[in-house]
């Protein structure tokens, strides 16, 4: 659960950098969820608010160094 996430509504970005505080199926912690499988998700920001229709998008920010081309 290292990824970031973003919500999107309507084709905007209405919150974004939100770390998964917690993911559940039912009563039980899950890691990951299956297509069509529905879960409940908490984010660390209690701001953070959906609506029907809402898009979530996970994403990763990774570091590479750059190289010098000679």
């Amino acid at each position: 659960m290292d990824a970031k996430y973003r919500i999107v509504r309507d084709g905007h970005v209405v919150a974004e950098d939100l770390s998964l505080e917690s993911m559940k199926h039912f009563q039980d912690k899950i890691s990951e969820s299956a297509k069509g499988q529905e879960c409940g998700i908490q984010f660390t920001d209690d701001d953070a608010a959906f609506k029907a229709g809402d898009v979530i998008q996970a994403y990763r920010m990774i570091k590479v160094r750059p190289k010098l081309l000679r």
